[in-house]
This record gives C-alpha cells, structure tokens and sequence, in this order.
C-alpha cells in the first residue's frame, strides 16, 4: 500500500511552486518603493515571506535547521495578495500619493515562490495653501507652527494632518478648555493634484471647577 501510493506525492513535488495553490514565499520584494517608509508598508500587509522567528534563531540555527522551533514558513494567499494591491494603495493615498498604482508577480524561487510588488508612485497630491484660524489671545503664532507639522507644498499627509488636529486640541484642553474642537477642512483639485486644507480652532467655553 505504502509503494503504490507514492507516485502522487512526487508528482506534487514536481510541479512548477507557481502552479500550487499555496507554495510558500521564500523571498517578498517591494520595488519602486521611494517616497515611504518600507519598514511600514510591509507592516501593513499580509503577504510575508518566510524567516527565521528571532535574531537568535537566524544567528544561530537558521542556516542550517529549518524546522519549525526556529524558522516559520509562509504560505501564499492569493485573495490576500490581491487585497494588499489595495493595502499598499491607501497606505500610499493617506500620505498623499493618491495615483499609486501596484502590480504583481509571482516568480519560482527553488521550491517556492518570490512575491514582488512594484509600486509606481507617481506624483503627490501638494498642499497649496494652508490656513489656521485660531484665537490669537489663547494661541501664539510660534506655539502653533510647532504644533501643525503641515507645510504648504507639503504631500497631502493625512496622518500628519489628524496628528496636527490632536496637538492643537491638547493644548487647548491643557488651557483649560476642555470643550474645544478643532476642526480641518480639505479642497482638492484632482486634476492639478493639490489641496488647500484649513485648521479651525474653536475653543467654546472654558471649563471651570465648581465648589460644594
């Protein structure tokens, strides 16, 4: 029984690693990938390859012992590789670059497989013109450049953009106005690729301790 049922699994090993379902990723390249931080865009998707589990492991075992107490294989999802095309898009659209386009391969590498992603950038959507309308006796000019990291000509980051809103509204919660809110609005010209944005600072009323 053992001999007659051999022929299948060889057959299987045999096969092309692109051709299987599932082969495992031996290596993941991200190419094209100039304007943002690689590190975080491949965070920020599924598909990994495989790897040693520690700088311990691939120190010292790695090399030679691929088993599973010190090296983690990574299998390919393929619906998951098709949803980090658009991973890798709004990761690209939040920082500003709103036309990045993403495409992908799936290449033999020994008994597996090499995943790349090439990213084509493009341009930036810019800051154009950017307003922060705020009360001067709460707020000074110098204290509000440090908080708002935007600057005209800037990419259209919008992490940099709810990051700004947070600090300018802690400090006005640290003066005493609890209530405050600061608002930001967004015209988008996408034909020019720019955006005028405006902070507002509202600090409605201000909060005050009550005595019994």
């Amino acid at each position: 029984a053992l001999v007659l049922s051999s022929p299948a699994p060889l057959k299987a090993q045999g096969k092309d690693p692109v051709e299987r379902e599932n082969p495992e990723v031996k290596r993941l390249e991200l190419r094209g990938v100039e304007s943002v931080n690689t590190d975080e865009l491949r965070r920020s998707i599924y598909t990994t390859a495989s790897s040693c589990r520690n700088l311990l492991a691939q120190a010292f075992f790695c090399w030679w012992n691929k088993s599973g107490a010190f090296y983690q294989r990574r299998y390919l999802d393929r619906e998951e590789m098709a949803r980090d095309v658009l991973r890798i898009r709004v990761f690209y659209w939040k920082r500003g670059w709103r036309n990045a386009a993403v495409d992908t391969t799936v290449t033999p590498n020994r008994d597996g497989v090499t995943v790349t992603f090439a990213v084509h950038e493009g341009d930036p959507t810019r800051i154009s013109r950017q307003v922060v309308l705020y009360d001067s006796t709460l707020l000074k000019a110098k204290k509000v450049r440090q908080l708002v990291s935007t600057r005209a000509r800037d990419p259209l980051d919008l992490l940099e953009i709810d990051s700004s809103r947070v600090l300018l509204q802690n400090e006005m919660w640290e003066k005493g106005y609890a209530d405050a809110v600061v608002d930001t609005a967004l015209v988008v010209d996408t034909a020019r690729k720019v955006a005028d944005l405006t902070y507002r600072v509202i600090p409605n009323r201000r909060t005050t301790v009550g005595t019994i």
